[in-house]
C-alpha cells in the first residue's frame, strides 16, 4: 500500500497503531529480560516476527472497529436517530 495514497485520518491511524506496536514490543521484551524463568520470559517475549503480530493486531483492531460500527448502525435504526 502506497502511504501516499492514504488520506490524512488514515494515515494517523495507521501511524499510531504502528507507535503502539513497537511500544508493546520493547515493553515486553524489557519485562522477559527481567523473568527468571526461561517459560515465562518465551511467553512473553512471543518470539514472533514483527510482521506477522503487526497485522494480528491490526486485524484485531478493525474487527473491534467494525463490531462497534455494526452495532452503533443497529441501534441508530432500532432508535430511528439520523445525525
Amino acid at each position: 500500500m502506497n502511504p501516499a495514497r492514504l488520506d490524512e485520518t488514515t494515515r494517523t491511524a495507521v501511524e499510531a497503531f504502528q507507535e503502539a506496536e513497537i511500544t508493546e514490543y520493547h515493553i515486553y521484551r524489557c519485562l522477559a529480560a527481567g523473568e527468571r524463568d526461561r517459560d515465562n520470559s518465551r511467553i512473553l517475549a512471543k518470539d514472533l516476527p514483527f510482521g506477522k503480530r503487526f497485522w494480528e493486531m491490526t486485524a484485531i483492531s478493525l474487527e473491534g472497529a467494525a463490531l462497534s460500527f455494526g452495532i452503533g448502525y443497529l441501534v441508530r435504526i432500532a432508535v430511528g436517530v439520523d445525525i
